[in-house]
């Protein structure tokens, strides 16, 4: 199926918007552009990263979108979207999180072994507002504890705020500037009570840069905060539509660009099985 077009007639395009096209269709026939260590505690513990985004839908509906992680080195994602009443996004939430599961142990495990699986699990789910956690921590975590206890793997849930209020600054010789791309905020104006931090992925020379608020609503994995605060940072790397950082993990990004895609171009149809290891979206 095409999924990929140039338009000629645009002779203004320059040179990076081709090589864009081209990357872009090196990972929708499941490519890998690149590889990055996302930290040694990573490559010693097999894991996988999660991203969940939720949109209102017609008829009082949700439509969930999770993407997942399914190589080694976390940058392959299989998504999938469904529709469900609001009443019923932990059997959503669950079904979902079994089929991701499912894949991730299909692509990972060796003809002839054991069924392969994670043994950590990484969830950032979107949208942090104070009532929006508090309806992730009562309705949505404990799907994935009870998954994860099943499986003897290690959880840890991250609830990413990208709308913050706060500002932070560097002073230079020059005044006040934006912090430079990977600043990580983590003492002072944060909780001590909770594990959160500020994260500025992206330099930004136009305009005052908005942090990104990570708020780990539950965590048995054990890591340090600092891990955690360079596993988020260099997942920003992995998407592919764009040559540096993005404000996000890239899973988290893939559920957001497939739900906005479906809804404006599919109108919310099934997607079939065939493309759903692959960013056809973008």
């Amino acid at each position: 199926l095409p999924s990929q077009v140039v338009n000629t007639d645009k002779k203004s395009q320059n040179l990076s918007y081709y090589s864009n096209v081209l990357s872009q269709m090196c990972v929708k026939t499941r490519g890998e552009l690149y590889s990055i260590n996302l930290h040694d505690h990573l490559d010693k513990t097999p894991s996988i990263i999660i991203g969940l985004d939720s949109a209102k839908a017609p008829q009082g509906q949700v439509k969930l979108t999770m993407s997942s992680s399914y190589n080694r080195h976390y940058s392959s994602y299989y998504t999938e979207s469904a529709l469900c009443p609001m009443n019923a996004k932990d059997e959503t939430i669950r079904q979902l999180l079994k089929n991701a599961l499912a894949n991730y142990s299909k692509k990972l495990t060796n003809p002839g072994q054991p069924q392969f699986k994670p043994r950590m699990m990484f969830v950032y789910r979107n949208g942090g507002n104070e009532k929006q956690k508090v309806a992730q921590y009562n309705e949505e975590l404990p799907v994935f504890q009870e998954i994860c206890k099943e499986m003897k793997t290690q959880l840890a849930f991250i609830s990413v705020n990208k709308k913050t209020d706060i500002k932070f600054f560097e002073c230079t010789n020059r005044g006040y500037a934006n912090p430079q791309n990977g600043t990580v905020i983590d003492s002072d104006v944060v909780s001590p009570d909770f594990c959160e931090f500020y994260l500025q992925p992206q330099y930004v020379n136009s305009g005052t840069a908005t942090p990104v608020h990570f708020h780990c609503l539950y965590d048995e994995t054990n890591i340090p905060l600092d891990v955690l605060e360079q596993i988020t940072y260099r997942q920003t790397y992995y998407y592919w539509n764009w040559p540096g950082p993005i404000r996000v993990p890239a899973a988290l990004k893939y559920a957001e660009m497939l739900n906005a895609f479906q809804s404006r171009y599919l109108k919310n149809s099934k997607i079939s099985e065939a493309l759903q290891d692959t960013p056809f979206f973008i």
